[in-house]
């Protein structure tokens, strides 16, 4: 191969470069250790040179030839101090020569030479997709500290790199609208954040560290510090995340935001979202604002598109959920003292008729509460559910139903109809105290999904389930029940499956039943042809599964039972494992790589507490 004359100037000049750089490394090493060896050496001659503060010139007067006195020696010095100062000075000099040149070369880089504009918007997605990936729709409720924390961490990054980032980074308020009190009182970092953030509204999340520098402070002083420092913020606030182990503690925070007089609310006109979490129901108090700070909330709060709450309540008016898009009601850790949190039929009802607007309805983990009926117990509910009339929410696109029991999933399914529903999330109830009551559960869930899988405008392509049961080998697994029901399931997502039987395997493979193998048509309905998005979290599956899933659908693409409508190969796979159990090499990183377009892999650490309760790390 020949290079042209530019070509072969071009290699020149970059020999000639790596030689200069090499030798100015070398003369750089060599400065430095001579800068060592010049503080080492003024060290001992200030060592030598004590002074007489009484009379200082005439100290140790030596007269010999072969000694010097501490004013000869200083005398001496003076005469080379200019010398001195011209080689600082021209070393400063050549500092700043090279860091204009750094700097000019980093001004005329691709990246460098983008609008601002367009830079502040790489800036903004680059935030938003580090803390919520393409494509991830594991929903959960989790607190925003650690996806704030995320946000912040990648906001300074962008200032690290160089003065013309940082100083777009610094003028784009977005970046740093987002607070999450890392810092303790006096919140001298939080407070940076929030003037950083001009006018943008702010996104606020308030968890309490467990541990704390100064001993005088803790939670509860914690959350009134912060609340404290917000405050005269007030008409910028956004969204409001607050996290606390009692109910009391809410409470102190909401009224440190009431104003002294009582009629002079602020109009938030920003508020926007609001995520209120407890960790331990209380018995006696069980709504998130105080009967004080009512008036208050109701003012503040019209203006709420999302409701998310975990362990509380909050006084339910039909203004306060006209506008709602996102709810979420949670309530678990609640026992039989406690149970009054939980909301009444009426009351499920009252907000699913004023919400009409709802675009995703999260709801778990309690058993709802029917009002006092005469007669029969099964009698009463029976009247009660045909009492209320369906409510057909015409914007729902998600819906999360969190461990309900066979009483409460029927009452909700009976009241929800969502013609536009895409994404479903079951989270399995588990085994129920009777048989009974098992089969009312799984005839309550099939009959809800046949709503969807006999309409020929069904727009449900997205399942999501959850199940730590041991029951899918039984000979009614209710998994393959409502799989077989979904044809046109493109996403489908298994999380905390202790056992995923070898039939799914197969049929997530494409796999033909073998000759003699007895065959279930359910496993091979035209559904698994469409799947094209896999999530496997924390899920009792090996290495060499998933690779048997993928060439498996790799293998069926040329497959002649699929010619008139071929199957879609797995694009997106998301695979969260625990370490403990699976150990992958950088091969088996680098062989998935190559059979999806998209993959994202997060290794998990399983802890149990004293409690029993298991936390991922």
């Amino acid at each position: 191969m020949s290079l042209s004359l530019a070509d072969s100037s071009d290699v020149g000049g970059g020999r000639a470069r790596k030689a200069a750089l090499s030798q100015w490394e070398r003369d750089l090493n060599i400065l430095e250790q001579s800068l060592h060896a010049y503080m080492d050496s003024s060290s001992r001659l200030i060592k030598q040179c004590p002074l007489n503060h009484y009379d200082p010139l005439n100290a140790d007067a030596i007269d010999s030839e072969e000694s010097t006195s501490i004013p000869q020696a200083f005398d001496h010095v003076s005469k080379r101090l200019p010398a001195l100062a011209l080689l600082e000075e021209q070393v400063r000099m050549s500092r700043v020569v090279l860091t204009n040149r750094r700097n000019r070369m980093t001004r005329i880089s691709y990246v460098s030479r983008l609008p601002v504009e367009l830079l502040q918007e790489i800036f903004r997605i680059v935030v938003a997709e580090y803390v919520h990936p393409i494509g991830d729709e594991i929903p959960s409720y989790t607190p925003l500290v650690p996806q704030l924390k995320k946000k912040r961490d990648m906001a300074l990054t962008f200032t690290w790199v160089c003065q013309l980032w940082r100083d777009v980074a610094l003028n784009t308020p977005d970046l740093w609208s987002r607070i999450c009190f890392q810092d303790e009182p006096p919140f001298h970092v939080s407070k940076r954040w929030i003037t950083r953030s001009q006018e943008q509204p702010l996104h606020i999340s308030i968890s309490p560290r467990w541990s704390f520098t100064n001993p005088l402070f803790n939670t509860n002083s914690f959350i009134t510090a912060a609340m404290g420092t917000l405050t005269p913020y007030i008409r910028q606030w956004g969204c409001l995340d607050m996290t606390a182990d009692h109910v009391s503690i809410l409470h102190q925070a909401w009224l440190c935001m009431v104003p002294k007089d009582a009629h002079d609310f602020p109009y938030l006109s920003k508020f926007r979202s609001l995520r209120l979490s407890v960790n331990y129901p209380s018995e006696s108090l069980s709504n998130a604002v105080p009967f004080a700070a009512e008036g208050f909330f109701k003012a503040v709060a019209r203006n709420l598109t999302t409701i998310c709450l975990r362990g509380v309540t909050l006084p339910w008016e039909a203004d306060l959920m006209k506008g709602l898009v996102h709810l979420s009601l949670l309530f678990p850790n609640v026992t039989a003292s406690t149970a009054r949190l939980c909301p009444t039929t009426t009351d499920l009802s009252r907000i699913i008729q004023t919400s009409m607007y709802l675009q995703s309805l999260e709801l778990g983990y309690f058993e709802i509460r029917y009002p006092p009926i005469p007669g029969p117990v099964n009698e009463g509910r029976r009247r009660t559910e045909s009492s209320y009339q369906r409510v057909e929410l015409g914007f729902l696109t998600t819906l999360r139903l969190r461990k309900l029991d066979s009483a409460s999933l029927g009452f909700i399914t009976h009241l929800i109809s969502a013609p536009a529903l895409e994404s479903l999330l079951i989270e399995d109830y588990g085994p129920h105290t009777s048989q009974d009551l098992q089969t009312s559960y799984e005839e309550t869930i099939l009959s809800f999904v046949d709503r969807y899988s006999h309409s020929p405008d069904s727009k449900l392509t997205s399942l999501y389930w959850i199940s730590k049961a041991k029951s899918l080998s039984s000979t009614r697994c209710l998994l393959k029940e409502v799989l077989g029901r979904l044809p046109r399931v493109t996403s489908l997502g298994l999380q905390n499956m202790l056992e995923i039987p070898p039939d799914l395997i197969r049929a997530l493979a494409l796999a033909p039943v073998a000759l003699g193998e007895s065959s279930d048509s359910i496993w091979h309905t035209p559904f698994l042809t469409s799947l094209s998005t896999l999530r496997l979290i924390m899920c009792n599956i090996t290495m060499g599964e998933v690779v048997e899933i993928l060439d498996g659908r790799q293998q069926a693409a040329a497959d002649d039972r699929y010619r008139h409508r071929p199957p879609s190969l797995i694009s997106l796979l998301h695979w969260r494992f625990n370490l403990d159990t699976v150990s992958l090499t950088s091969e088996d990183k680098d062989t998935l790589r190559a059979k999806v377009d998209n993959l994202q892999l997060e290794v998990a650490h399983v802890v149990r507490e004293s409690n029993g309760t298991e936390v991922q790390l």
